[in-house]
């Protein structure tokens, strides 16, 4: 008997001694430092403003990266004065990074977003980080440059309804509202880069102005390395 628990004990003990090792494998791979993020595993550099602020970076196993990098939000957002007793439906502007392998040109893959037919895995995974891809029509797709290299944006929108109330006479309504974005993406390295911005219709435009900033301020490719050429005191 006393063999037999020994027998039970152990794997038990092995277990227990293996879940803090399991634990350390997960680790920082972007870090956010002021205003600033920075992707540890592709040496991504991100700079927000100060009305924006990032959302916690979690730990990960750097073999399985997440591919969503970082989202942040703008912090001074203001709510319509109508849609203040119903807020259930209305989000804040929100930025974020997403990354992944990818054998297609970025014209291909733009057009694999853009086709709701699309049977691409990264559609479905960004889909379900950027919810309204899956739900909002495209409408315009311009050529740009991320860090000096080539890509193309997109733009969307996505119609829904809001219930507003009205505080007067304590009545509701439906009334047809729209979320509108942007999708930017280049291929560096073998990677597919997305940034997305989403934005309530009312403040859409001015929020832009902010968004593309930070955006084409990103750096992409890693720093150039200098060469020291005053040579040494000898």
């Amino acid at each position: 008997m006393a063999w037999r628990g020994i027998c039970r004990v152990v794997p038990l003990l092995a277990l227990v001694f293996a879940l803090p090792v399991m634990a350390a494998d997960k680790q920082p791979t972007g870090i956010v430092t002021g205003d600033e993020f920075v992707d540890q595993l592709n040496g991504y550099r991100f700079e927000k403003l100060e009305n924006w602020k990032f959302s916690k970076v979690d730990k990960e196993k750097p073999e399985d990266p997440r591919h969503i990098r970082f989202t942040a939000t703008q912090s001074n957002f203001v709510i319509p004065e109508n849609r203040k007793f119903s807020q259930e439906n209305f989000n804040p502007p929100e930025i974020g990074l997403w990354v992944d392998t990818s054998s297609l040109t970025v014209e291909q893959f733009a057009e694999e977003l853009k086709s709701r037919k699309s049977k691409l895995k990264a559609r479905r995974d960004l889909g379900d980080a950027f919810r309204f891809l899956s739900q909002g029509e495209f409408q315009e797709e311009m050529k740009i440059q991320l860090d000096g290299i080539d890509g193309i944006s997109l733009q969307y929108n996505y119609k829904y309804q809001a219930q507003l109330r009205n505080a007067a006479n304590d009545t509701y309504k439906l009334v047809d509202e729209v979320r509108l974005g942007d999708l930017y993406f280049v291929k560096y390295a073998g990677k597919m880069i997305v940034l997305y911005y989403s934005c309530e219709r009312p403040t859409y435009r001015q929020v832009k102005e902010e968004v593309e900033k930070m955006i084409l301020a990103m750096k992409i490719k890693p720093p150039a390395k200098t060469t020291d050429t005053t040579g040494s005191a000898g």
